[in-house]
């Protein structure tokens, strides 16, 4: 029988070049961490922004080692998720839709996976390379957001304004074993945040103000501390991340107070040249 020398476990994080940045399409935008984003006419593809690597050292034989998982689990946590529009003059509105709030999202942090594969971040199987096994994970957290909407109050169309999407992940790499129990090796932390201001010139909205950011903590052994990770830590499970937070937009667009306001007036801080 083999056996898990938790203390050599290692991480390794990749994300050079990973730097918040606008794409513009003719029915919305998308905000993306450049690297790994590319778009070649009607079509975008979304590849790796952030790689993290994973190993621990292990004794015994490949075999004994073909029921165990050697995985990363991440957990996704929204600290704010907000859209606004203004219209071309005050009188005709502005709409502010607010995404982390009740009834559109109950809970802010979810486990980061998807349904073929839960709890992992991916599917892909641990291999035992130089007496170590070892396997990675991907992301590349981005934000869609139509250009424009009709203000119900105004009955007038209002441009995107600024996007708000504040979120923090833990990415965890974990031992499982065969009887399904986790142990979590090492982690790390990271933060995006996605803060554009917009004016629009030529019925094409350009960035006015970026105070968006990326950081990647230096990763820890062993598992998170934080108390409000702990019950999904040790029984990572629904609602996914990706799912929960796709229908939360979708619910907080088509719905209505608290999650929209549709405001009769535009916001005090909307650009004197808003729309050129």
């Amino acid at each position: 029988m083999g056996t898990i020398d938790a203390a050599s476990a290692q991480i390794e994080v990749f994300s050079d070049g990973a730097v918040p940045a606008v794409k513009r399409w003719p029915s919305r935008v998308v905000c993306h961490l450049t690297k790994g984003y590319s778009s070649d006419n009607d079509t975008e593809t979304i590849n790796a922004a952030i790689t993290i690597n994973g190993r621990v050292k292990v004794t015994g034989q490949e075999k004994d080692w073909k029921d165990w998982k050697f995985r990363f689990i991440q957990l996704h946590k929204i600290n704010q998720m907000g859209i606004w529009y203004a219209g071309k003059a005050s009188g005709d509105g502005g709409i502010s839709i607010l995404v982390d709030k009740p009834p559109a999202m109950d809970k802010t942090l979810c486990l980061d996976s998807e349904e073929d594969f839960k709890p992992w971040t991916r599917s892909d199987d641990h291999y035992i390379m130089e007496g170590k096994a070892r396997n990675f994970s991907t992301d590349h957290p981005a934000f869609r957001a139509k250009r424009d909407l009709v203000n119900a109050v105004t009955q007038r169309y209002n441009y995107l304004f600024h996007i708000i999407d504040k979120r923090e992940l833990w990415t965890v790499f974990t031992a499982q074993d065969p009887a399904g129990k986790f142990q979590h090796l090492a982690h790390v932390h990271w933060k995006v945040e996605y803060n554009f201001m917009f004016k629009w010139v030529k019925n094409e909205p350009e960035v006015k103000v970026d105070s968006s950011a990326f950081s990647v903590d230096t990763w820890q052994k062993g598992a998170p501390s934080d108390a409000e990770l702990q019950t999904l830590l040790g029984n990572p499970g629904p609602p996914l991340a990706n799912d929960y937070t796709r229908d939360a937009i979708k619910t907080a667009v088509i719905g209505g107070p608290p999650n929209r306001i549709d405001h009769e007036r535009r916001f005090a801080n909307v650009f004197p040249d808003f729309y050129l």
